[in-house]
């Protein structure tokens, strides 16, 4: 059992002191592991003896005249200077179902809401840490742009490019100013019509469908699998219309869709497939097609990357890429991220402003370096996360397909108490994150589609079950014990 140091009021101290038979329940509990303190004020306050038995097993903080004199001074405020200053994780404050005679020293100390987080949170991500990796290639990077004032789409960007392409396997990649810029590229490029129907799904980034909506084209969403919440391959071709030109399956929280199927049915019937790799950098997909295992975002006409910094492979900003094997496909996005300018002021296309800074250039580049190591960590404490919530609650934990392997750019559980669990963890000290609330055909920007609540029942069920718990390559062992322990916690309460 982990040690627990508590901070004691003024109100906890009084009901210990009260409690009935006290010399058997203090010999009751677990003194190795738990640690009782108290400040002056706080002993004062409690307005009552402390018997003996009680007062050897406190320790009492030293006073603090300057806060005591404060015009803003309160126990409840003096509770949390010295739980900080400290470094103690807990202050007891018991709630009035706490406070009736009879309950027990246990339940006091125990009761989830009695304990008040006062330690930093273990962070949702915490960009800081990968940090000591990269700061050093970054830097030399940044004074070679600053030395050469070349800002925008530099020599940084296309070496970032070349190291990329080589690492997923590709002849291109398109380097952009963000993710959802990676996925309207390749849609203008392919010169779709007004009415062109393109099949996506609906739980996803809205930029997913967004894309789709900017070239003019209308997305048409089938659902997801219930077991990996990517693209469901088995009803893509119930919704195969002659309007449709093209199918765009979603790597969702770091693991690939089913691509073989998926490329089966769109070469059946003449469709372009462009994967939304957004949050799949580094992922490998088992293919029969290609004979064996090949990097997400590589299989179809081409992939879109987002570089936002919370992802697997972040820029210090905004940033995206696009990958691809076809020469002039790539050609033609070079042009149109570039007002659809092969040459400074000559338009061949009606393009746009999608150039990526040179400083995301020196970022992404020193980055990409270590990425299979990253990936490498979140799949360890992807692991660590299913071992210790293995039965826990209803929790129903991400799968890995065997066609997969998953690079966890989210770790997501579902659960029918996700409100709750939510408010909870918040509560004792664990950012979580949903993602995502709301699907897209339920979204007010889509309302026009008229899909009613019911269309899309696994898309449905999984943004009102689905939440993230924290998850970098820079984890520790405290703090993904730390996360299972209070969603146990939670879940014995339930």
């Amino acid at each position: 059992m982990a040690r627990r140091d508590l901070l004691l009021s003024a109100e906890a101290l009084r009901r210990l002191a009260q409690t009935p038979n006290l010399d058997q329940a203090l010999a009751s509990l677990d003194w190795a592991n738990l640690h009782l303190w108290v400040s002056p004020v706080s002993l004062a306050l409690a307005g009552t003896p402390i018997p003996q038995a009680l007062r050897q097993r406190l320790t009492v903080l030293p006073d603090d005249p300057a806060l005591l004199l404060s015009d803003a001074f309160s126990e409840a405020t003096l509770l949390d200077t010295y739980a900080r200053r400290f470094g103690i994780p807990y202050v007891v404050q018991p709630p009035p179902e706490c406070q009736a005679p009879g309950v027990s020293v246990d339940d006091l100390l125990n009761h989830p809401d009695t304990l008040s987080f006062f330690q930093e949170p273990v962070r949702f991500l915490d960009l800081r840490a990968q940090m000591p990796d990269v700061l050093n290639g970054f830097l030399s990077g940044l004074q070679e742009v600053l030395a050469n004032t070349a800002f925008v789409q530099g020599k940084q960007v296309q070496a970032f490019e070349e190291a990329f392409a080589e690492y997923l396997g590709v002849r291109h990649v398109v380097a952009v100013n963000n993710g959802t810029a990676a996925l309207i590229l390749p849609l203008m490029a392919l010169d779709l019509q007004p009415g062109d129907e393109i099949i996506t799904v609906s739980h996803t980034f809205i930029a997913t469908a967004e894309a789709i909506s900017f070239v003019g084209a209308q997305p048409v969403f089938v659902d997801v699998d219930p077991r990996y919440y990517t693209m469901d391959p088995a009803q893509i071709e119930a919704k195969i219309t002659p309007r449709t030109r093209g199918i765009l399956p979603v790597h969702l929280y770091g693991q690939p869709a089913d691509m073989d199927p998926i490329l089966e049915i769109a070469e059946k019937h003449g469709l372009f497939v462009l994967e939304d790799a957004c949050q799949a950098h580094g992922a490998f997909y088992h293919s029969q097609r290609a004979g064996g295992w090949v990097r997400a975002g590589t299989l179809g006409l081409a992939g879109a990357f987002s570089f936002y910094p919370g992802k697997n492979l972040g820029a210090y900003g905004e940033g995206g890429a696009v990958a691809t094997n076809d020469d002039a496909l790539a050609q033609k996005m070079r042009a149109l991220r570039d007002h659809g300018s092969f040459r400074k002021y000559y338009h061949d296309y009606i393009g746009l402003n999608l150039r990526i800074n040179n400083l995301q250039g020196v970022v992404l580049r020193e980055k990409v370096k270590h990425l299979d190591r990253w990936n490498d960590a979140r799949r360890h404490w992807a692991q660590r996360y299913r071992d210790l919530l293995q039965g826990v609650g209803d929790l129903q934990l991400p799968q890995e397909a065997p066609y997969a392997r998953h690079v966890y750019h989210l770790f997501t559980v579902l659960t029918e108490h996700r409100d709750d669990l939510l408010e909870y963890l918040k509560a004792h000290g664990v950012q979580v994150g949903i993602h995502y609330p709301i699907p897209i055909h339920r979204q007010k920007a889509y309302a026009f589609m008229g899909l009613e609540e019911g269309t899309l029942p696994v898309s449905e069920r999984v943004a009102r079950q689905t939440l993230s718990l924290p998850m970098f390559a820079e984890l520790t062992e405290e703090e993904v014990s730390f996360v299972a322990e209070q969603i146990q916690n939670y879940f014995r309460g339930v």
